[in-house]
């Protein structure tokens, strides 16, 4: 009876050594899988936060694009050619004053019938 108590003792030492590489196999396992998910949850995290800056910069450029748009309806204006011809060459029309400053003020009336013909 000894040596089958021996035997049985020894059987399952025996047996218990495949069930403790199956679990250090199962913890090595468990322990890359959990690194592999830390990785890939801190790159998605770096992406999102990549993703709010480049709709950040969309939403820009859609405002940067309507101001061009506004720009380029004011440039083929009426208006623009004569705020330009009014800022470039000082034209004005006819029942305008003007008043420019200096020293002093200065008023220069606008030219009156009678002092526009003087042929008459």
């Amino acid at each position: 009876m000894a040596g089958k108590r021996r035997k049985r003792h020894k059987r399952t030492g025996v047996r218990k050594l495949p069930l403790l590489i199956v679990a250090v196999v199962a913890v090595v396992l468990s322990t890359a899988l959990f690194a592999q998910r830390e990785n890939l949850l801190h790159k998605t995290s770096i992406q999102d936060e990549r993703i709010r800056e480049l709709e950040m910069q969309i939403q820009k450029e859609e405002i940067r694009r309507s101001e061009i748009l506004d720009y380029e309806n004011y440039v083929n204006s009426p208006q623009f050619v004569e705020d330009k011809a009014r800022e470039k060459f000082g034209l004005v029309y006819d029942d305008e004053v003007i008043i420019r400053e200096g020293k002093e003020k200065e008023w220069i009336e606008p030219p009156t019938e009678s002092a526009a013909s003087p042929a008459e």
